[in-house]
């Protein structure tokens, strides 16, 4: 397990430093963090510099030897910094040689501060530092940071080769009158991508948002916004520096339980001058459905018919994610038999309606979780 943190004691920035647990040891039935390695990077541009708000990627599958970090070069927005802790499953980890490898990135502009309704000042953004946690599925590393669209907050994301450091895709999300800051991201197995984030405008108060991605040919393709939670009232609460400072609490992570569901974790306004934090649930497919076209139907069946047997963590048709596909597999296909949302009717021929009644492709769940920022 490893992380990284900016030290800014008595609000003057120190340093960065990066930690690495060999995760045997926090798992044992006395768990020591005896064997943890501390990296401390003095100054954000120096040689031996790895970037500032260094994020690590988040990665379930099998170790390949290194544990990758990323951030924004601390001089030059545009660029971002790459360091692997080499050896992290165990004592004495160590760090990638210095400099840092380097990924240019196409300019970002400027976070502006977002538009609230009424009268209080805009809300402070943040800058386009990762403040969320990067993710690495198979070979390849997805990110989201904060950048200026026209005058607004947006958000930019990336899909980076692992291997080479190549960026795959990269793309900008925004509104015409809304703004949109402090994003977290997350990405399955099957190329279903969802981003939360914060939004507001001048006519909307703060509120939580999430954006589902699908790729298909490597491409990857964004929907509309998906509103999570409306804000009730508008929010300041100035700091030391006279920002409307919103927070960083953004977090947005796979569903243990369910491969085609997701967490996000993201800040809304629930009252005068206070914010909570609301927790959804969303599933981006439809159970049974093996060939992701939106219905449960005889086409499922054939994919489940000819991958019956096969193993592995991203096989389509295992229906219950245990890692085999068999017969239960089958009886979720028959469970689910008819639900979704038939594709349109070829132009000839006749569409026969399937048995059962329809039901939403997507599944959204919500709590709350409310404190006050101090």
């Amino acid at each position: 397990m490893f992380g990284a943190a900016n030290l800014v004691p008595a609000n003057a920035f120190t340093d960065v430093t990066i930690y690495s647990f060999p995760k045997s040891d926090l798992l044992a039935t006395t768990p020591t963090a005896s064997a943890m390695t501390r990296f401390p990077i003095v100054g954000l541009n120096s040689p031996n510099s790895r970037g500032f708000s260094v994020q690590p990627a988040v990665d379930f599958g099998p170790s390949d030897g290194r544990a990758v970090l990323l951030a924004t070069d601390g001089a030059v927005t545009a660029r971002l910094r790459r360091t692997n802790i080499l050896g992290a499953g165990a004592a004495a980890a160590t760090l990638s040689p210095t400099p840092s490898t380097a990924i240019n990135t196409a300019a970002l502009s400027t976070v502006p501060t977002a538009d609230q309704p009424g009268n209080k000042a805009n809300l402070n953004t943040g800058d386009t530092r990762f403040s969320s946690n990067v993710v690495e599925v198979g070979d390849s590393l997805w990110a989201v940071r904060g950048t200026g669209l026209d005058g607004r907050a947006a958000i930019r994301w990336y899909e980076i080769d692992e291997v080479t450091n190549v960026i795959l895709q990269t793309g900008t999300i925004s509104d015409l009158n809304r703004s949109y800051y402090f994003p977290s991201i997350a990405v399955n197995a099957f190329g279903d991508v969802l981003i939360g984030a914060s939004g507001s405008s001048a006519t909307e108060f703060v509120s939580t948002f999430a954006f589902i991605g699908v790729t298909a040919g490597d491409v990857t393709t964004f929907g509309s916004e998906i509103l999570l939670k409306a804000g009730v009232d508008d929010y300041e609460r100035l700091d030391g520096s006279g920002r409307n400072r919103w927070g960083d609490y953004s977090a947005t992570v796979l569903d243990p339980t369910n491969r085609f569901g997701f967490w996000t974790f993201q800040e809304f306004v629930s009252g005068d001058n206070d914010w909570s934090v609301q927790i959804t649930n969303i599933v981006v497919a439809i159970t049974g459905d093996y060939n992701r076209d939106g219905f449960v139907d005889a086409a499922d069946y054939t994919i489940w018919a000819d991958q019956f047997g096969q193993t592995g963590p991203a096989v389509a048709s295992d229906g219950n994610n245990d890692g085999v596909v068999d017969a239960a597999d089958y009886t979720i296909w028959a469970d689910h038999f008819g639900e979704g949302t038939p594709p349109p009717p070829p132009i000839s021929g006749v569409n026969v309606p399937e048995p059962k009644a329809l039901a939403p492709v997507a599944m959204v769940f919500g709590c709350l979780l409310r404190r006050r920022r101090r």
